[in-house]
């Protein structure tokens, strides 16, 4: 499986494939010849494990790589790249007691952190930190005495570098102007990512997402609002949805996070709908706009960091040159921090279409056509081709790297391609979409502008755009919000190296997000951990919906509870059934293995009224291998009595000790003799029993089935009695 784009693909990208078999279990990787490659270091980790294993070093002529190291039902990380991973890493020897000088420079003057991106320097002996820094201009030092004992100290110099590795220069010299070690010089990496598996499952819960409204859209919106609590709620997400007051401000809305946080364990995601209260930190330009644009930005993920540390004390920035909002002083609600003191925790979006004059719509109405679209996506009715457009106006910069790393392990090296914006997203339809050049807060060069986006319908879900200054979305028609009010679901700004490509394998956008703003640049992630990188839009979307079942109905019968369903567009797998109480806490699945057909008995259903919830399971092959998609679900209700299942109702069953402790008696209260006895599990399975005569018509039922809850079904001549048992081991 060659790949032959490489026209069109920036010299920094290694554009990965992945083709996948189950016997035996191999995942494959694919990708171009590397031209003037030494060499290829293959690496992989576990999702978000955070540290990547060497799994192979190839010959720089490689162009594939096949991983035995795997199963049916795995998914891996993969990084390829054909120069060495950073940090850079040195070692040096030096004399105990002398006096020696680091020296690291700047060729940019703007040091390692943070106005691009979060890097350092470091210098360990003897066990611990000798020295260190970040933030400097065109030069850091630091002079001091070599530690330990005997002829030789060893000293390990990292330096993890901003955007900026060629920049970076350094050196280590001993008192008489001797060079210890140095460094610099350093190439920009070629490398490219993948997640890839082999039937990766899915997922039955998805977890909790809070949903904070702004108080002027909850009253107007609240049928959309409604619809969006259900549509999420029919695919494994358990939706709080929460009005911010009017007047609120930024500590107020991150108190209701993290109020709802603790008290919601498996809270995973946070959507912001409206105009709520923006937060701003730190001291950066990552538009590389100086003195100009230097300054606090907004920062939304401050919400998703649930334990970091956020300051408001230190940071003093308030050049006249800068627009107000991008001032930063102490105690003025804008906070200190320019990269990440701590992960986000949480996946988040932002629906914000407020302020946005130059379309002719309300910000109600604008709102409620993207939730509207937000709806259609996920139901199926609005589709995309999958594929993605790269329209790049940066000819001197790597900025469209990103896209060819992300959507080429999601649609195949022949579904990435360049052309204009507006044309192509106007007339026909695009899953991605990448718009770059220079910019203003209401337009970027060669792509678009405000004005021009209101006149077009925009046929794509989502997109990553840049150029100046519109990264800095709280401005009136700011045209990264404008993206999404003209047809988008989901737009990201960055120069940093954002990564989507887990998406092939069906994670959220906000997931691909989230992942993006931990990044640092030691992981091949360039510009990261800076506080301004928000996702404008929904972030549970993926680029997979599947229809759900047309309808699903529940009867109470003889056995138990019958099931039906009518078949799904798309369930190549079959269907997962899930049953609760009526009304009462998350479905719980009680299929083990998907049902070919379309229905299912539930031999041993919960007593009263109660739900069930029938999911159609489909395969999906992507560029990066295979997985397993779990559809919306519909539910169907019915009321189930414990008794007698023949036509005379007149008879009854008794059965002791409840719970049953893996043995227990059942007794007729008729002279109807026993003719069979069974135990049943959730999918009508019969278990393994014995059963031993008693005294008066008495029997003796012994299993080894776990515990859990079951039902007894027990024939005699007078016809078949059920009752359900809870079995204790």
């Amino acid at each position: 499986m060659a790949l032959s784009l490489q026209a069109q693909v920036p010299q920094q990208v290694i554009p990965l494939t992945a083709s996948v078999q189950a016997t035996p279990a191999r995942i494959t990787l694919h990708w171009p010849l590397q031209a003037d490659a030494p060499f290829i270091h293959v690496y992989r980790q576990a999702l978000g494990e955070g540290t990547w294993h060497p799994v192979a070093q190839l010959a720089g002529t490689s162009t594939s790589y096949s991983d035995l190291d795997v199963a049916v039902g795995d998914a891996w990380d993969y990084l390829v790249t054909s120069t060495d991973l950073f940090p850079i890493v040195a070692t040096a020897c030096a004399v105990p007691g002398t006096f020696v000088t680091f020296n690291i420079y700047d060729v940019s003057e703007d040091g390692l952190c943070c106005i691009y991106a979060d890097g350092s320097w470091r210098i360990d002996g003897c066990g611990g930190l000798v020295a260190s820094g970040a933030t400097y201009g065109a030069q850091d030092q630091a002079y001091f005495q070599v530690c330990g004992t005997g002829d030789c100290t060893p000293l390990t110099i990292t330096v993890t570098p901003d955007e900026f590795a060629p920049d970076i220069f350094w050196e280590l010299v001993d008192g008489n102007g001797g060079t210890l070690a140095s460094g610099g010089n350093y190439t920009d990496r070629r490398f490219g990512r993948i997640y890839a598996g082999i039937e990766a499952p899915a997922e039955d819960q998805s977890g909790s997402i809070l949903v904070l409204v702004a108080e002027p859209l909850a009253q107007p919106l609240g049928l959309e609002l409604d619809r969006l609590r259900n549509d999420l709620f029919l695919e494994g997400w358990n939706a709080i949805v929460t009005t911010v007051p009017g007047g609120s401000s930024v500590p107020d809305v991150k108190a209701l996070v993290t109020s709802t946080a603790a008290a919601t364990p498996d809270l995973k995601a946070l959507l912001l709908v409206g105009h709520l209260p923006v937060p701003y930190s730190g001291v950066i330009a990552p538009d590389g706009h100086i003195p100009d644009h230097l300054g606090a930005w907004p920062a939304d993920l401050f919400y998703a960091d649930l334990d970091g540390s956020w300051t408001d004390n230190t940071v003093d920035i308030t050049d006249i040159a800068l627009p107000v909002r991008n001032q930063n002083e102490p105690g003025d609600g804008k906070y200190d921090q320019s990269a990440l003191p701590s992960d986000v925790d949480l996946m988040l979006g932002r629906i914000d279409l407020s302020s946005l004059p130059a379309f002719a719509q309300s910000e109600v109405e604008l709102t409620r056509a993207y939730l509207d679209r937000d709806h259609a996506f996920r139901t199926a009715q609005l589709t995309f081709e999958q594929r993605a457009l790269v329209d790049e106006n940066f000819p001197e910069y790597d900025h469209e790297s990103a896209i060819y790393r992300s959507c080429t392990p999601m649609f195949g090296p022949d579904n990435v391609t360049p052309g204009d914006l507006l044309t192509e997203l106007g007339s026909g339809s695009w899953m991605w979409a990448v718009g770059a050049g220079p910019g203003s807060p209401t337009s970027a060069n060669g792509v678009g502008t405000t004005a021009q986006l209101t006149a077009t319908t925009l046929h794509g879900a989502f997109a990553h755009l840049f150029g100046s200054y519109f990264g800095d979305w709280d401005f009136p028609d700011n045209f990264l919000r404008a993206g999404v009010a003209a047809g988008f679901l989901g737009t990201v700004w960055g120069q940093q190296e954002l990564m989507f490509h887990h998406m092939a394998l069906g994670l959220p956008i906000g997931d691909a997000v989230r992942r993006s703003q931990n990044a640092s640049y030691g992981t091949n992630a360039r510009r990261g951990r800076l506080v301004n990188i928000d996702l404008m839009g929904d972030p549970t979307l993926t680029m997979y919906p599947v229809a759900s079942v047309p309808a699903v109905s529940a009867d109470s019968v003889a056995e138990g509870v019958q099931v039906a369903w009518d078949a799904a567009p798309a369930a190549a797998l079959g269907y997962h059934v899930y049953r609760r109480p009526a009304g009462a806490g998350a479905f719980q699945r009680i299929t083990d293995a998907p049902v070919a057909g379309l229905g299912l008995l539930d031999a041993a259903p919960l007593v009263g009224e109660a739900e069930y919830l029938v999911r159609p399971l489909d395969l999906i092959t992507t560029a990066s291998g295979n997985f397993q998609r779990l559809g919306r679900g519909a539910i169907a209700e019915v009321s189930f009595h414990l008794g007698i299942a023949d036509a005379g109702g007149n008879a009854a069953l008794q059965v002791f000790p409840v719970p049953a402790p893996g043995s227990f008696t059942i007794r007729p209260l008729t002279n109807a003799p026993i003719r069979s006895v069974e135990l049943l599990d959730a999918s009508g399975r019969a278990l393994p029993l014995t059963v031993s005569p008693g005294t008066a018509g008495d029997r003796t039922v012994t299993t080894s089935a776990r515990t859990g809850h079951y039902q007894l079904r027990v024939t005699t001549t007078n016809g078949v009695y059920r009752r359900g048992v809870v079995i204790v081991q």
